[in-house]
């Protein structure tokens, strides 16, 4: 019986010691939001050679925190202020690409304009996982991980 335990321990030592844990991956963060804003017309407003666009210099986006608007820069970044406007070269649409941080994020396109998005974001074990998007209150995606969350709003 001693023997039995014995070599019973030394295979469980030597299965342990020869199976090793699988690398890190590391951290997912999945919180962007992309965002083409047309005009009646179906004319891109983001686009600079259309009359009254919104242009990049007047894009300000502000997390919401504890009913305090704060508008985002991180000087570390190459991207300090997470967003962008995007040229899809295969649709010759512009989007707004907004990585959202908090559960309300605003967005101003202009000094008259102001939307906002609202997000279930769930956060787990390093991971950062956006999950429903509405926009002025209207649901515009959710969990359906085979679409990317893009949408177009008219203006």
């Amino acid at each position: 019986m001693k023997k039995s335990l014995i070599l019973l321990m030394a295979i469980i030592t030597i299965f342990l010691a020869n199976c090793t844990k699988e690398p890190s991956k590391g951290a997912i963060v999945d919180i962007n939001v992309q965002i083409a804003y047309k005009n009646d017309t179906n004319k891109d407003l983001l686009d600079t050679d259309i009359q009254n666009h919104f242009s990049s210099d007047s894009i300000h986006v502000y997390n919401v925190n504890n009913r305090v608007k704060v508008e985002r820069f991180y000087g570390n970044l190459d991207n300090p202020r997470l967003w962008e406007v995007y040229k899809d070269k295969i649709t010759d649409t512009n989007f707004l690409i907004v990585g959202v941080e908090t559960d309300t994020t605003l967005l101003e396109l202009n000094g008259r304009t102001i939307d906002t998005l609202t997000c279930v974001i769930e956060k787990s074990i390093g991971n950062t996982i956006l999950k429903k998007v509405w926009y002025n209150g209207v649901l515009k995606w959710g969990e359906i991980y085979e679409v990317p969350r893009v949408f177009t709003i008219v203006k």
